[in-house]
C-alpha cells in the first residue's frame, strides 16, 4: 500500500521550467511526524510523470521525453519540468502563479524504518509518484514565480513606421506593412531578443512567445524570463520607450515604393522575418510602445517571518 507525503512546494516557474523541490532530507514533517534519512529513495526509475493532483490521467510532464529529471542529493530530492505548450499545462501554470497549486505531493513505498523518540524515521522506500496538490503541509510556504513580467506587442498594418533595415532605392526610410505581409521564415524556431541573439527572451518552441494575427496588426505576447537582460528590459521600458519590431534580411522583402505627402513609402506586401526584436530606438516613427506587466516580487523569508 503507498502512502502519500505533501511538503512544501519550494518552486520556481521559469517561462514553462518548473523547478522545485519535493522532500528536504532531515526534515520533519509537523502533520505525519515523519523524516526521511539521505537516499532513502535509491532507484528513482519507478517514476514515470509529474501529474496534476495526482490524477494519473492528467500528466504535465514525463520522464520518457525527458520533460521530467529528478535529481537526489544528501540534502534534498528535486525535479525540473519542461511543460509543453498545452492546455493543461497552461492551467497548471496559472495555478501556481495564482497560489492555487502551492505543494508537491510524493506518493511511496515504506520499505524499511524505524522509531526514534516517537518519530517515524524512513530509511528505505519505493518513490511512486509525483504531483502538484493544492494544500502543502507548512502552509507559510508558497510557490515561488520566476518571472520578470509579461509583455505585449504590435506590428501595426497600413501605418507608417521609421525602419532603417529597409534599403530600397536608398533613400526611404519610412515603411507600411500590408496586411499579412509579416512571414515567420521557421515559426517553430521563432526567438524574441532583446537587443541582439545574445539576449533570447522567448521563444515559440518553448511556449513563451505566442502572436495573433488580427485585423490591424500582429499582436505579440511573450512570457519575460526572471534573466538579467530580462530584468533589463523591464527597467528599460520605465524609462525609455521600448518597441516590438520584426527582424528580416531586406533583400527578401517584397515592397512597392510611393509617395505620400512628398515622403516616400515603402508599402511592404511580403517580410520574411526570422526573429521579433525587442528593444528602444533612437527613432520610433510610428511604432507603439510594448506594454509590460512587471511580475509582483516575492517577499523574503525575513521580510514573511521578521520576528524569526
Amino acid at each position: 500500500m503507498s502512502e502519500r507525503l505533501v511538503r512544501p512546494l519550494e518552486l520556481r516557474a521559469e517561462s514553462r521550467t518548473l523547478i522545485g523541490t519535493a522532500l528536504r532530507y532531515g526534515d520533519v514533517s509537523p502533520s505525519h511526524k515523519e523524516r526521511f534519512v539521505p537516499g532513502a529513495f535509491g532507484d528513482l526509475s519507478g517514476v514515470k510523470w509529474l501529474d496534476y493532483r495526482h490524477d494519473p490521467t492528467r500528466v504535465v510532464a514525463h520522464t520518457g521525453d525527458g520533460s521530467l529529471k529528478l535529481s537526489d542529493s544528501p540534502e534534498a530530492l528535486t525535479l525540473r519540468a519542461e511543460l509543453p505548450a498545452l492546455p493543461l499545462s497552461d492551467l497548471v501554470l496559472k495555478e501556481i502563479q495564482d497560489g492555487t497549486l502551492s505543494g508537491l505531493s510524493i506518493e511511496f513505498r515504506s520499505i524499511d524504518e524505524r522509531t526514534s523518540n516517537d518519530l517515524r524515521v524512513v530509511e528505505r522506500a519505493s518513490l511512486v509518484g509525483v504531483g502538484l496538490v493544492a494544500t502543502p503541509s507548512y502552509p507559510e510556504s508558497k510557490v515561488e514565480t520566476r518571472q520578470a513580467g509579461l509583455l505585449f506587442a504590435k506590428i501595426p498594418y497600413e501605418k507608417e513606421l521609421a525602419c532603417e533595415c529597409y534599403r530600397g532605392s536608398g533613400n526611404c526610410n519610412t515603411v507600411s506593412f500590408e496586411p499579412g505581409a509579416v512571414e515567420f521564415v521557421d515559426e517553430e524556431n521563432l526567438i524574441a531578443t532583446f537587443k541582439s541573439f545574445a539576449t533570447p527572451l522567448a521563444s515559440v518552441s518553448k511556449g513563451t512567445l505566442r502572436y495573433e494575427a488580427v485585423d490591424d496588426g500582429l499582436e505579440i505576447y511573450l512570457d519575460i524570463p526572471d534573466t538579467s537582460w530580462g530584468r533589463d528590459l523591464v527597467e528599460t521600458a520605465e524609462s525609455v520607450p521600448v518597441v516590438a519590431r520584426p527582424l528580416f534580411d531586406a533583400d527578401e522583402v517584397e515592397a512597392t515604393e510611393v509617395e505620400i505627402d512628398g515622403e516616400k513609402v515603402a508599402k511592404l506586401s511580403k517580410v520574411p522575418t526570422r526573429a521579433i526584436l525587442i528593444g528602444s530606438t533612437p527613432n520610433g516613427k510610428g511604432w507603439p510602445e510594448v506594454e509590460i506587466t512587471p511580475a509582483k516580487r516575492r517577499l523574503s523569508r525575513r521580510e514573511r517571518y521578521p520576528w524569526l
